[in-house]
């Protein structure tokens, strides 16, 4: 290391012992702590840097194997502390004024991994927009072992700089040895001339006690969507490639099986309960301080490249969808999500869905419960823009003899799934695909996707008389369903080129969902005259207010039934000539200047 690196890492190491040690023993005793930390420092080690550094995990790691090497380690931001200047007193006797700080991080989990303390405002200001983000971030730094403090404490990283996560290995914090054990399990399949999708069917199968998989087709199709929702990574044009499916259907036929399977795949996974979440719980919370704002990630940032598995979501009542529709549609569209506060964050989300909803027929049946249909299915903009939706037959026959194979099957277990190691097999897996086909390369598929989309077209030849509006987005959000479909299944069969049988597996996908539109109830109204009129009578309303988007797309789903996205309103504002006057907030002009109409 430098000597500025050294320098650092004296402050550091001085200031953290300071804190904790606060009234335990002397600033003369900890002082010469931190020079012995110096001392064992060796200069001529080289930089700290990225390419050098061993990929560790925080919990499990043998930390005496690695002191006075570079590290580094994936996480959330939890907590930032501690911020202030610091006056120090270097071994030299030069003294200096420096800004430090701690950061608290956890994993993918929510679970405290560690305390880490860092030097500089750049660094600083660096980890407070890795904060702001909520996406998961990468650290490096070196281990150092730290004399006198309290037990448990000994170890230390020291934080020499941080950049957004890349690799799903570093998501699921994959030591060396993991890597090397994934690429062993990837080279077997390829000499067995088997892929990796099928062989993690067979795991989820076995593994997870799947029953009359055969009688059931809906189930391997869940397991394979699941397969491909876990690969699914990357951009098409400007929307993240993230697979997101509905599943629909009676209880007791099988869709909490698509949640296990997400569960087992995914580098990160999140689950929600449909009656609880909320805006705020899935995007995050934003509060002002003394220090300005301060922002709390929800659920939707902290599964950043994984999923989020909501189930019963037939529980969410119109209110309810007017406020997290929008929400849904920019993270499927745009990849973040943002608070709706004066001054909210914006957050980075390439998350997936994975929603599961029962038909108000099959939860009110034999109850007084009003009729109807789930409110999340009558969103025609939520439902366009998902890759597919999966619709499960009712059929009690099969029901009873599913559980009647289950009385055998079911075993007991000790282990939760993230404790089991085939579930750690199968995530290093993925990870393995993630990494090694990040680029999928499209061009010979490319005139069969677009005679599939042109076999669309005439299939939704309903729909554009039906919703002339709504279906006028659906051309674009197909191909991107289709090229997302596509990617995923290359991927998942360990190619780095797309054939035929990925367009056609696409086709089938995106088929399903296409399928289960035509037959939805749509609640909105279907008159694009009477939508102009509720349209400008809103806007009206409000001229000369200030306004901000996301508030503004809540009210407008209230008020008139429709829910657009964000960008949308947006789009509206600038239309109408609102002023963008700061901090997410646009003053409308007032009624005299022609809004909505000429004066």
């Amino acid at each position: 290391m430098g000597p500025d690196a050294l320098r650092h890492l004296f402050v550091a190491v001085f200031s953290h012992m300071r804190e904790k040690l606060r009234k335990q023993t002397t600033m003369e005793e900890i002082g010469r702590a931190a020079r012995e930390v110096l001392d064992n420092m060796r200069v001529e080690d080289g930089p700290v840097a990225w390419e050098t550094a061993d990929p560790v995990t925080i919990l499990n790691s043998r930390w005496n194997d690695r002191v006075g090497r570079a590290a580094r380690i994936v996480g959330h931001i939890a907590r930032i502390e501690d911020t202030k200047q610091d006056l120090v007193e270097h071994p030299s006797g030069e003294a200096e004024l420096v800004e430090t700080a701690e950061i608290k991080i956890s994993d993918a989990d929510g679970d405290e991994l560690g305390v880490l303390p860092v030097v500089g405002r750049a660094l600083i200001e660096k980890l407070h927009d890795a904060h702001r983000a909520g996406a998961l971030a990468e650290f490096l730094g070196i281990i150092v072992v730290v004399p006198v403090m309290p037990r448990g404490g000994r170890f230390l990283l020291h934080l020499v700089d941080v950049r957004p996560s890349t690799s799903a290995f570093d998501l699921i914090g994959a030591t060396a040895d993991e890597r090397a054990t994934a690429v062993a399990l990837l080279g077997e399949l390829r000499t067995r001339g088997e892929t990796p999708m099928s062989y993690l069917r067979e795991q989820l199968v076995e593994k997870l006690g799947i029953v009359a998989i055969e009688e059931a087709p809906h189930l391997g199709e869940g397991v394979e969507f699941a397969t491909m929702q876990a690969v699914s990574t990357g951009y098409v044009g400007n929307a993240p490639a993230r697979l997101h499916a509905l599943v629909v259907g009676p209880p007791g036929h099988g869709k909490k099986l698509y949640g296990l399977a997400a569960r087992v795949l995914n580098p990160v996974c999140r689950e929600g309960s449909a009656v609880k979440v909320s805006a705020a719980g899935l995007v995050g919370a934003s509060h002002r301080t003394a220090d300005g704002w301060k922002s709390t990630p929800g659920l939707l940032p902290l599964a950043s490249q994984g999923v989020l598995v909501v189930q019963d979501a037939h529980a969410w009542t119109p209110q309810k969808v007017a406020q997290i529709g929008p929400i849904l549609q920019e993270l499927m569209e745009d990849g973040e999500v943002r608070d709706s506060v004066a001054g909210g964050q914006k957050r980075v989300a390439e998350t997936a869905l994975l929603i599961d909803v029962n038909r108000k027929a099959q939860t009110a049946a034999g109850t007084t419960k009003a009729s109807g249909e789930a409110a999340i299915l009558g969103l025609l903009p939520f439902l366009s823009r998902l890759d597919t939706v999966i619709e499960i037959p009712v059929a009690p026959e099969r029901a009873w003899d599913v559980g009647e194979r289950m009385v055998r099957s079911l075993r007991q277990g000790g282990q939760t799934l993230n404790g089991q190691p085939w579930v750690r097999e199968a995530r290093l897996l993925v990870a393995l695909l993630r990494d090694e086909h990040r680029e999928i390369d499209t061009t010979a598929v490319e005139d069969e996707l677009t005679e599939t989309h042109r076999h669309f077209r005439e299939q939704c030849r309903d729909m554009m008389t039906s919703n002339p509006t709504e279906s006028c987005a659906i051309p674009v959000r197909l191909a991107i369903n289709l090229k997302r479909f596509v990617l995923a299944s290359a991927r998942a069969n360990d190619r780095s080129v797309a054939t035929s049988e990925d367009v056609a597996r696409a086709a089938r996908f995106v088929g399903k969902k296409l399928d289960f539109m035509r037959g939805v109830r749509v609640t909105v109204s279907e008159c694009p005259s009477g939508r102009r009129a509720a349209s400008d009578d809103f806007w009206e309303r409000r001229a000369g207010q200030e306004v901000s988007p996301a508030g503004t797309a809540r009210a407008y789903a209230e008020e008139t039934g429709q829910t657009p996205a964000v960008r949308t309103i947006q789009r509206e504002l600038v239309r109408r000539g609102a002023a963008n006057v700061g901090h997410g907030r646009w003053l409308l002009p007032p009624a005299t200047t022609g809004l909505g109409g000429e004066p």
